[in-house]
This record gives C-alpha cells, structure tokens and sequence, in this order.
C-alpha cells in the first residue's frame, strides 16, 4: 500500500540506506505537520509506526515487520521518529 506520506523502503538492508529512509521519514511527519489542513489528524507515535511499517517493500525486511508487527508497535519510544 502506497503512502501519500512517506516514501517505500525497497532496500538494501544496510545501515546507511536504513538512516537515510528514517531520516527521509521524519523529514516527511515534519512537513505534513506543518502543513496539514486543521481537520487532518495529527499522527501519533503508533501511526507513525504503522505508517513506516507498511512502507517496508524489501522483502526481507516485510517479513520481519509482518512477523512481528504487533510488538513492533506496543509502547516503544521513538526517538528519531517523533
């Protein structure tokens, strides 16, 4: 599913391209919080999450979010994603 939010993440799984795409994530929360429509939602941490989550197209990387995805978002802090 295609996010009009944040951009796929189709790999490779590597450090660099994994900073890169959360950095371009939190790029992205930032720019549709300062431009939303006052009766657009704000995005809360577990959005953010889900959002995230579902942009994961690398196959490896799908299946450990799909393995997992309701630890993946119970109470977690997240410091880069915010």
């Amino acid at each position: 599913m295609a996010s009009k939010i944040i951009s796929s993440f189709v790999g490779p799984i590597t450090p660099t391209s994994i900073e890169k795409w959360l950095a371009q994530c939190k790029d992205s929360f930032e720019i549709y919080a300062a431009t939303k429509g006052e009766k657009s939602p704000d995005l809360t941490v577990k959005t953010k999450i889900h959002l995230t989550g579902t942009q994961l197209q690398d196959s490896a990387a799908a299946a450990w979010w799909n393995a997992g995805t309701v630890q993946h978002t119970k109470n977690r802090p997240l410091g880069t994603i915010r």
